[in-house]
């Protein structure tokens, strides 16, 4: 059978309306962004609800698709105000990335697409399998998958894979992160919000590859 390769998605953070004009002015065919809660990148400027008409505004001329994460813990205390902004929401975006089972099934509840976010760690077939029959209709792969790895998995659902430039700046902050889970396990609310306090390991430019159909045939 003839391979047919098509062209990837390439997805972009935007952090602000500055950021996320930017992204699309590069070339982005779409863009991840956050809300003010809920969003394990919590130092950005991120967005507010009422700013998602406009960003919708924004992104429509060139066709950019808008993803937004709601990839922290959530708690039971937070499950109304999940639910509250997954039906807000739902008119503005096109899928929305999580990692807690709550918001996935609140997801199916209401109507909204999901991707699976990479603080799942998803890295073998039957994870992903497990997901895709939960209505995923994307999994951002954990980063430590060989190429080999990814195109098997990328047989049973659509993935996401990130593609980072300055690779040594990533494993100093991995190792920098787990240095500060160690000490600081008790200061921190959510596991993610420790990343978040690394700064000079956010420093370059991170754009995503999506693979959306299978590697090889």
């Amino acid at each position: 059978m003839k391979f047919i390769r098509k062209k990837p998605e390439l997805l972009a953070p935007a952090g602000d309306f500055e950021c996320l004009r930017a992204a699309i002015n590069a070339g982005a065919d779409a863009v991840y962004f956050g809300l003010q809660e809920f969003n394990m990148r919590a130092r950005a400027r991120n967005f507010k609800i009422s700013d998602l008409p406009k960003i919708a505004r924004i992104c429509k001329p060139q066709g950019v698709k808008k993803y937004l994460t709601l990839n922290t813990i959530i708690y039971d205390g937070e499950l109304k105000e999940v639910e509250k902004i997954i039906k807000k929401v739902k008119p503005y975006v096109d899928a929305v990335i999580c990692s807690d089972m709550s918001v996935m099934m609140l997801c199916r509840k209401h109507g909204v697409g999901f991707h699976v976010s990479t603080q799942c760690s998803v890295s073998n077939s039957k994870t992903a399998d497990f997901y895709k029959r939960l209505g995923a209709q994307r999994i951002t792969l954990a980063r430590e998958l060989s190429l080999k790895q990814i195109k098997k998995i990328a047989k049973v659902v659509p993935v996401e894979i990130f593609i980072i430039g300055k690779t040594t700046g990533i494993l100093r902050c991995k190792i920098k992160s787990m240095e500060i889970n160690k000490k600081s396990v008790d200061k921190v609310r959510k596991g993610q919000d420790v990343a978040i306090k690394l700064p000079k390991c956010r420093k370059g430019d991170e754009v995503y590859l999506i693979v959306k159909t299978p590697l090889t045939q």
